[in-house]
Protein backbone atom coordinates (compact mmCIF):
# COMPACT_ATOMS: atom_id res chain seq x y z
CA UNK A 1 0.00 0.00 0.00
CA UNK A 2 1.47 3.22 -1.23
CA UNK A 3 2.09 6.04 1.64
CA UNK A 4 -0.25 8.56 1.63
CA UNK A 5 -0.50 11.79 0.30
CA UNK A 6 -1.82 14.82 -0.62
CA UNK A 7 -0.78 17.02 -3.51
CA UNK A 8 -2.59 20.84 -4.14
CA UNK A 9 -2.55 23.66 -6.51
CA UNK A 10 -4.42 26.72 -6.85
CA UNK A 11 -4.90 29.42 -8.64
CA UNK A 12 -7.68 32.59 -8.45
CA UNK A 13 -10.03 30.23 -10.60
CA UNK A 14 -9.70 26.64 -9.21
CA UNK A 15 -8.29 24.36 -6.95
CA UNK A 16 -6.64 20.94 -7.13
CA UNK A 17 -6.39 18.24 -4.67
CA UNK A 18 -5.45 15.21 -5.22
CA UNK A 19 -5.66 11.88 -2.70
CA UNK A 20 -2.55 9.87 -3.19
CA UNK A 21 -2.78 6.13 -0.98
CA UNK A 22 -4.43 4.95 1.67
CA UNK A 23 -5.39 8.77 2.96
CA UNK A 24 -6.45 8.91 7.03
CA UNK A 25 -6.83 10.83 9.53
CA UNK A 26 -2.84 11.23 9.79
CA UNK A 27 -3.66 13.64 6.84
CA UNK A 28 -6.47 15.48 7.73
CA UNK A 29 -5.71 18.54 9.75
CA UNK A 30 -3.68 19.59 6.08
CA UNK A 31 -6.37 18.44 4.32
CA UNK A 32 -8.88 20.57 6.48
CA UNK A 33 -6.59 23.90 6.29
CA UNK A 34 -5.92 23.71 2.51
CA UNK A 35 -10.01 22.74 2.28
CA UNK A 36 -11.15 25.64 4.10
CA UNK A 37 -8.20 28.09 2.63
CA UNK A 38 -9.02 27.41 -0.99
CA UNK A 39 -13.14 27.84 -0.25
CA UNK A 40 -12.47 31.29 1.87
CA UNK A 41 -10.47 32.60 -1.01
CA UNK A 42 -13.37 32.01 -3.08
CA UNK A 43 -11.95 29.82 -5.40
CA UNK A 44 -15.20 28.91 -7.82
CA UNK A 45 -13.64 25.16 -8.80
CA UNK A 46 -12.67 22.99 -6.72
CA UNK A 47 -11.75 19.66 -7.82
CA UNK A 48 -10.68 16.49 -6.33
CA UNK A 49 -8.63 13.72 -7.79
CA UNK A 50 -9.23 10.21 -6.36
CA UNK A 51 -7.72 8.43 -9.16
CA UNK A 52 -4.61 7.31 -7.40
CA UNK A 53 -6.27 6.93 -3.92
CA UNK A 54 -6.03 3.34 -2.71
CA UNK A 55 -8.40 4.39 0.46
CA UNK A 56 -9.92 6.63 2.83
CA UNK A 57 -10.99 6.25 6.25
CA UNK A 58 -14.40 8.43 7.33
CA UNK A 59 -11.90 11.32 8.74
CA UNK A 60 -11.07 12.16 4.93
CA UNK A 61 -14.50 11.29 3.98
CA UNK A 62 -15.88 13.82 6.71
CA UNK A 63 -12.76 16.40 5.97
CA UNK A 64 -14.98 16.30 2.42
CA UNK A 65 -17.84 16.47 3.37
CA UNK A 66 -16.68 19.77 5.04
CA UNK A 67 -15.19 20.84 2.02
CA UNK A 68 -18.37 20.25 -0.29
CA UNK A 69 -20.67 21.78 3.04
CA UNK A 70 -18.51 24.75 2.87
CA UNK A 71 -18.36 24.72 -1.22
CA UNK A 72 -22.15 24.45 -0.82
CA UNK A 73 -22.59 27.86 1.19
CA UNK A 74 -20.69 29.95 -0.93
CA UNK A 75 -21.89 28.07 -4.04
CA UNK A 76 -18.42 27.57 -5.50
CA UNK A 77 -18.72 23.99 -7.86
CA UNK A 78 -17.13 20.61 -5.88
CA UNK A 79 -16.15 18.11 -8.12
CA UNK A 80 -14.85 14.35 -7.47
CA UNK A 81 -13.03 13.01 -9.89
CA UNK A 82 -11.65 9.77 -11.09
CA UNK A 83 -13.81 8.24 -8.01
CA UNK A 84 -13.82 4.34 -8.50
CA UNK A 85 -17.06 2.25 -7.55
CA UNK A 86 -15.70 1.42 -4.09
CA UNK A 87 -15.19 5.14 -3.18
CA UNK A 88 -18.62 6.13 -4.42
CA UNK A 89 -19.64 3.55 -2.17
CA UNK A 90 -18.43 5.04 0.41
CA UNK A 91 -19.02 8.28 -0.10
CA UNK A 92 -22.65 8.06 -1.09
CA UNK A 93 -23.29 5.56 2.22
CA UNK A 94 -22.11 8.42 4.49
CA UNK A 95 -24.55 11.19 2.39
CA UNK A 96 -21.98 13.04 0.10
CA UNK A 97 -23.87 12.36 -3.37
CA UNK A 98 -25.33 15.35 -3.24
CA UNK A 99 -22.04 17.55 -1.79
CA UNK A 100 -20.24 16.91 -5.24
CA UNK A 101 -20.62 16.56 -9.01
CA UNK A 102 -18.91 13.11 -9.68
CA UNK A 103 -16.88 12.76 -13.06
CA UNK A 104 -13.98 11.16 -15.01
CA UNK A 105 -11.47 12.05 -16.60
CA UNK A 106 -9.27 10.28 -19.26
CA UNK A 107 -5.58 8.63 -18.44
CA UNK A 108 -2.91 11.81 -18.67
CA UNK A 109 -5.46 14.59 -19.06
CA UNK A 110 -4.40 15.67 -15.83
CA UNK A 111 -2.82 18.40 -16.96
CA UNK A 112 -3.04 20.35 -13.35
CA UNK A 113 -1.09 17.79 -11.77
CA UNK A 114 2.41 19.44 -13.49
CA UNK A 115 1.05 22.50 -11.68
CA UNK A 116 0.95 21.16 -8.22
CA UNK A 117 3.10 23.39 -5.80
CA UNK A 118 2.74 21.58 -2.51
CA UNK A 119 2.51 18.54 -1.09
CA UNK A 120 0.67 17.99 2.23
CA UNK A 121 2.49 14.49 3.26
CA UNK A 122 1.44 13.29 6.77
CA UNK A 123 3.19 13.88 9.79
CA UNK A 124 6.36 11.40 10.92
CA UNK A 125 5.01 10.71 14.13
CA UNK A 126 2.18 8.76 14.90
CA UNK A 127 1.41 10.85 18.08
CA UNK A 128 -1.92 13.07 17.46
CA UNK A 129 -1.59 17.01 18.32
CA UNK A 130 -4.38 18.32 19.51
CA UNK A 131 -5.37 20.35 16.22
CA UNK A 132 -5.80 16.92 14.49
CA UNK A 133 -8.16 15.15 17.60
CA UNK A 134 -10.29 18.28 16.92
CA UNK A 135 -10.33 17.64 12.94
CA UNK A 136 -11.20 14.21 13.54
CA UNK A 137 -13.96 14.97 15.84
CA UNK A 138 -15.08 17.54 13.44
CA UNK A 139 -15.11 15.51 10.76
CA UNK A 140 -17.20 12.70 12.20
CA UNK A 141 -19.73 15.25 14.23
CA UNK A 142 -19.97 16.75 10.25
CA UNK A 143 -20.36 13.17 9.04
CA UNK A 144 -23.62 12.26 11.91
CA UNK A 145 -25.13 15.65 10.26
CA UNK A 146 -25.34 15.16 7.09
CA UNK A 147 -27.50 11.58 7.39
CA UNK A 148 -28.70 10.47 9.86
CA UNK A 149 -28.20 7.01 9.01
CA UNK A 150 -24.37 8.09 9.99
CA UNK A 151 -25.44 8.62 13.45
CA UNK A 152 -25.11 4.89 15.27
CA UNK A 153 -22.49 4.33 12.88
CA UNK A 154 -20.02 7.32 14.72
CA UNK A 155 -22.08 8.45 18.01
CA UNK A 156 -19.31 6.27 19.98
CA UNK A 157 -16.25 7.73 18.31
CA UNK A 158 -18.00 10.70 19.08
CA UNK A 159 -18.64 10.27 22.51
CA UNK A 160 -15.11 8.64 22.44
CA UNK A 161 -13.32 11.88 21.12
CA UNK A 162 -15.18 14.32 23.15
CA UNK A 163 -14.19 13.23 25.90
CA UNK A 164 -10.49 12.52 24.98
CA UNK A 165 -10.31 16.62 24.24
CA UNK A 166 -11.83 17.23 27.60
CA UNK A 167 -8.99 14.61 29.21
CA UNK A 168 -6.29 16.44 27.03
CA UNK A 169 -7.82 20.11 27.27
CA UNK A 170 -7.51 19.67 30.95
CA UNK A 171 -3.94 18.73 30.96
CA UNK A 172 -2.78 21.90 28.90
Amino acid sequence: MADAKIEVAHNDLSAHIRLIGRTTFACSQHLRDYGMLIVEKRIAHIRIDLSACEGMDSTIMGVLAMIGLRAKKYQLQAEIVNAAERHKKLLFGLGLKNLFTYTHTPSGQADWLALCQTRLDPPATLKVPLATERTVLEAHEVLMSIDPENVPKFKDVVDYLRQDMKRLEGQG
